[in-house]
């Protein structure tokens, strides 16, 4: 059995699998695929991580792979993949400043000490020795920054974001020195196309854009990319984080180098969708 990895697209099986859900994360391990937490059709936070293989196209059992998350990781809960270390780190949500580390050779969950501001929909980046995250929202809203390293399990703070609008549900990525983020909802306000970069070794904040190009448009729920050199920013919502306004159909990159953007070409592209 398994997936014919040579074919283009192909159903995966859903046997044993985690429902649907949106505003979860996924992961690559290097044998599994992870699934963690989410939002169900009915609103209600999956707090659980499931296990898939592609080699063989199966879903662990769930007595297995659906192991119930620790009960204080919540809705909005920041997680990150580890990979140097193995483990996805994962904890926090609206209300909640629980950490954990999960591991899914052992398929087991660690408590670490708790921190960051009950935050939830920040924006999260590993950055090899850290997880650092800005911004989200509880009962009230945050443009704080915080780093939590799972090895020493110890928390320290960052510098928050000057100027800043609070922002929730927006993307983010690391260069290998720099945190970037773009765009988000503005906390029950709208969306933004604020901008941002955050050096995770200084831990300065500085404005993006002074090296030319225009900013993209205010949208959430990007797609995002790092080719090595440049971050890629793809599509997203419009108006607010429902997309109701409708969908984005444009790109941008930015290098950090140069501190430049660079409107990408649509033609040939895909369709706002």
């Amino acid at each position: 059995g398994g997936l014919n990895l040579s074919a283009k697209w192909l159903a995966m099986n859903t046997t044993s699998g985690p429902g649907a859900r949106f505003h979860h994360y996924t992961f690559w391990t290097g044998t599994y695929m992870l699934v963690v937490g989410g939002t169900n059709p009915s609103s209600v936070w999956q707090g659980n991580i499931y296990r898939y293989n592609p080699a063989t196209d199966t879903w662990l059992t769930p007595s297995a792979s659906s192991i119930a998350a620790p009960s204080s990781i919540n809705y909005g809960a920041q997680a990150v993949w580890a990979g140097n270390l193995g483990v996805v780190v994962v904890g926090g949500g609206y209300g909640v400043t629980s950490m954990n580390t999960y591991d899914p050779t052992t398929n087991a969950f660690t408590a670490k000490t708790a921190g960051g501001g009950s935050l939830g929909m920040a924006v999260t980046v590993w950055t090899g020795t850290e997880m650092v995250y800005w911004g989200g929202r509880n009962a009230g809203t945050s443009t704080a920054t915080y780093h939590f390293n799972p090895t020493t399990n110890a928390w320290s703070a960052g510098t928050a974001r000057a100027g800043a609008i609070c922002a929730s549900h927006h993307e983010g990525i690391h260069t290998g020195t720099y945190l970037i983020t773009v765009g988000g909802y503005n906390c029950g306000a709208g969306l933004n196309n604020q901008a941002g970069r955050y050096n995770t070794s200084t831990k300065v904040w500085s404005a993006m854009g002074g090296g030319g190009g225009s900013p993209p448009a205010a949208t959430n729920g990007q797609s995002w990319g790092w080719d090595g050199t440049r971050v890629v920013l793809w599509g997203g919502c419009l108006t607010d984080a429902a997309c109701s306004g409708g969908f984005y159909n444009g790109g941008y990159l930015y290098n950090p180098t140069t501190d430049a953007y660079t409107a990408m070409s649509t033609a040939g592209g895909i369709a706002a969708s």
